[in-house]
């Protein structure tokens, strides 16, 4: 199954809010008396956040996002250090990794590594930022449990009194702190900071003293509301305590010693047969193929491989131009001479925080490359624009029956104040030249690379123009990777799992990659949110979510004439199988126009799928329509057409491709808006449909998963139960013909006397069941979500949510927004 990547491969588990290093220059040394915790920092001047925490006050600085340290391996050099001082550093690293899977190696090569040197304070940035990264420790900072301290904080690890949960075990003395101190006990969220499952440690090396940061050093400012274990002392600086360890080998994935098998490209070759944490392989292709994707991975801590599978694209005529920008160069591009701006070649993420991508997109590491716009010092309207060489394609010169050549690249369209991309195709068959706009895209885009598929004009002679248009601001960067151009039937070659399998968009919070088809139509659709400006045509609201819902729609008034065309595209999709189409619709209004739904080929061919014309009522129509045998590589069209006035506003919903047939695919995906779809209680305490919180205090959701108070979610009401009491939801029957499923939900289980949350599959020739995941612990007032990918038995099935409960009136378990598709899951 194709899978969403990430700008950044590695999406941190642990922290949420940016601690950059500023380079010790910035760091004068004021004179001071030294104070009782040399981790206060008092004094020295260089913006720190929590007393000991570098972080940058400078918008150029390296991005606000947090990694773990690659290969669980962290390079290091040390600075004006004596002897003494080395070794002390040396020992506590010794620590570290004789307890866990880190480990600290001299640099070598490495472009990331930690600089240790002796200055004023004792201080350092939190996790992996990218290049040269500074541990400070000055005088007084030369105890073991200090320098841990401060190796945690570059390893990852935030203050254990920040934790999201803190307020249950100590209370704050604010009396005894000074007003500019206050904000070091700040308390993070949980979407900010993740405790890893683990219990509040008084004793980890990581939470302060009692006394940190107090105006009277003979009063506290941190009050334990629970009593300490024996032996254990709050803010202690000698060793890493048991949940320090666990907390580093949770972090750094200690269990994980190997990857998948990485596979080999059809058509090529694979050297290197180590599939362990930190071991490479390589790709070729065979001969008359060429490689698009990245010529090697890596094995990661996280026991998956950097970039996608490469495909090996058949290439007897030396006709595919590909360009991953992984040598460094620009493939033969030039600047165009209309250009204001240049494309720029880069690594890693861009420098500008909130904006571009965080790694290429061919390795999505620290040796990949891309190209992109830098926004900082240009003006609004300022546009880069970069051109191919001439391309000469003599067998689709014919406007008849001549195989047609496609484009395909990558783009992230991250930042606020994004501006605009746009791919021009460039006729030079004639004098003068022409630009035609074969795909354009604007605004935020969200976080990720997405794939971009366009099928070119039918031109012998013509070259790409690649324009990149500076929005309103230097929240804009765009960023473009792995450009390819060649003959289509060559491109639908390309390895599946560079294209997703299926898709889902409510419209709430964007277009979901959909695309307006410039190209081909004569406006564009509108998300919405409540009624449209037109009386007696149009929809009130969201079929689903009134309130707040977003849904898209034709505006047919003026300037719109009777036969105008709105059409949108969804991203490119993966077929091989069946598929099923679900979308809501609405067609309003006396002199309504029509929609029709096509089959969009790479070729550019299409077919109608459906089609509806004339006014429908003032009614949500939900449609499943299954695709019987839809290509490898396709799109669906969705197109709408103005009647002969204003009044034939037509919408559309909640669109989704799932595989299988819809008979065997809808009822199993559930919001629980309306009802229980095909799941049914089987046990002897209920799961209930309820919205808003549970009854009893200090337990149970507030909301449903999306905050909204009046949205339905599933849950076990736990009181008047006894110890070992079950609730059992079973789905519907499940075909046991694919090879896998991806099972996805939300979970909320909050409560002192929380139970047990299982999830099992269960056979339905001979009942047998087998366990696939449980969760026994309160998890805080937040949803949580998880994705499981479920082996199919080789028979049909059914998938149980299992609440246990211990008898306690305050252990609520609740479920939410279930969901089951045929593959893998996507990476998150």
């Amino acid at each position: 199954m194709g899978r969403q990547r990430l700008c950044s491969l590695r999406v941190f588990l642990y922290l949420g809010v940016c601690a950059i290093a500023f380079a010790f220059p910035f760091f004068p040394r004021p004179k001071r008396d030294l104070e009782i915790n040399p981790e206060e920092n008092i004094g020295v001047n260089g913006y720190l956040l929590e007393g000991d925490i570098l972080r940058s006050r400078r918008r150029n600085a390296v991005r606000d996002y947090y990694q773990t340290w690659i290969n669980r391996t962290v390079p290091y050099v040390m600075e004006n250090l004596s002897s003494q001082e080395q070794q002390m550093v040396l020992l506590a690293m010794e620590e570290i990794m004789t307890k866990s899977c880190v480990r600290f190696i001299p640099k070598n090569k490495e472009s990331d590594y930690i600089n240790i040197v002796k200055f004023e304070g004792c201080s350092s940035s939190v996790g992996r930022i990218g290049g040269q990264q500074h541990v400070i420790l000055g005088d007084g900072c030369y105890a073991n449990g200090i320098i841990l301290h401060e190796l945690m904080h570059a390893l990852g690890f935030w203050h254990e009194h920040s934790r999201p949960d803190r307020d249950n075990y100590i209370s704050i003395i604010w009396s005894n702190i000074a007003t500019e101190h206050r904000t070091n006990f700040e308390k993070y969220d949980i979407a900010t900071i993740d405790t890893l499952d683990t219990v509040y440690d008084y004793g980890s090396v990581m939470h302060y003293k009692n006394n940190t940061f107090a105006r009277d050093r003979n009063r506290i400012t941190i009050n334990a509301t629970q009593p300490l274990a024996p032996g254990v002392e709050m803010g202690q600086r000698v060793k890493l305590s048991e949940t320090d360890v666990i907390k580093l080998k949770r972090l750094y994935k200690c269990n994980i010693t190997h990857c998948m098998n990485p596979g080999v490209p059809q058509n090529g070759l694979r050297s290197g047969e180590s599939f362990q944490v930190g071991a490479s392989v390589f790709f070729s292709c065979n001969h008359g193929y060429q490689l698009y994707g990245s010529r090697g991975r890596f094995c990661l801590d996280l026991g998956q491989w950097t970039g996608n599978l490469p495909s090996c694209l058949p290439d007897p005529k030396g006709e595919l131009h590909i360009c991953t920008y992984d040598t460094r160069d620009m493939c033969g591009w030039v600047t165009d001479t209309t250009a204001t701006l240049n494309w720029t070649l880069h690594t890693r993420s861009t420098p500008s925080n909130g904006t571009g991508p965080m790694e290429d997109h061919t390795m999505g590491s620290a040796e990949g490359w891309y190209i992109y716009l830098e926004t900082t010092s240009v003006k609004q309207g300022d546009r880069s624009r970069i051109l191919s060489e001439p391309m000469i394609f003599n067998d689709s010169a014919s406007m008849r029956g001549g195989p047609r050549v496609c484009m395909m690249f990558y783009y992230c369209m991250h930042g606020k104040e994004m501006g605009a991309l746009n791919v021009y195709q460039r006729d030079m068959s004639g004098q003068p030249v022409h630009d035609s706009l074969v795909f354009t895209r604007t605004g935020e885009q969200g976080t990720d690379w997405i794939l971009a598929a366009i099928t070119l004009q039918r031109l012998s002679h013509f070259a790409i123009v690649l324009e990149a248009v500076r929005g309103n601001g230097y929240l804009g960067d765009i960023a473009v990777d792995d450009v390819l151009i060649g003959p289509c039937n060559s491109l639908t070659q390309l390895d599946t799992s560079a294209v997703a399998d299926t898709l889902k968009c409510s419209f709430d919070t964007g277009l979901c990659g959909l695309e307006q088809d410039h190209v081909h139509d004569d406006f564009d659709w509108l998300r919405q949110g409540g009624q449209t400006a037109t009386y007696y045509t149009g929809p009130k609201c969201d079929p689903l979510n009134c309130a707040t819902g977003s849904y898209i729609y034709t505006e047919s008034s003026r300037p719109r004439i009777e036969g105008d065309m709105a059409r949108i595209l969804t991203p490119l999709l993966h077929g091989d199988g069946g598929r099923c189409l679900l979308f809501f619709w609405h067609m309003m209004g006396n002199t309504m126009g029509n929609l029709t739904v096509k089959l969009v080929l790479l070729d550019g061919s299409e077919r109608p799928l459906w089609y509806r014309s004339g006014d429908q009522g003032n009614d949500w129509h939900y449609e499943k329509l299954d695709i019987v045998q839809p290509p490898r590589y396709y799109k669906l069209a969705f197109e709408g057409g103005i009647g002969r006035s204003y009044r034939s506003d037509m919408a559309l919903d909640n669109i989704e491709v799932l595989v299988g047939e819809c008979n065997d695919v809808i009822r199993n995906d559930c919001t629980f808006h309306r009802d229980l779809c095909s799941w049914e209680n089987v046990d002897v305490r209920s799961w209930e449909r309820h919205y808003g919180d549970t009854p009893t205090p200090a337990t149970g959701p507030m909301y449903d998963h999306n905050n909204n108070s009046m949205e339905y979610y599933l849950y076990v009401e736990s009181s008047r139960t006894r110890p070992n009491d079950t609730a059992t939801l079973r789905s519907g029957q499940i075909s046991g013909q694919f090879p896998g499923y991806c099972l996805q939900f939300w979970y909320h289980m909050y409560g002192t006397t929380v139970g047990t949350l299982r999830l099992l599959t269960q056979t339905d020739d001979t009942g047998q069941e087998d366990v696939l995941w449980q969760h026994s612990a309160n998890s805080g007032t937040a949803w949580h979500r998880q994705a499981i990918y479920v082996r199919s038995p080789g028979q049909d099935f059914r998938i149980l949510f299992q609440a246990r409960l211990t008898g306690g009136s305050e252990g609520d378990i609740a479920i939410d927004d279930i969901s089951i598709h045929a593959g893998q899951c996507e990476t998150q």
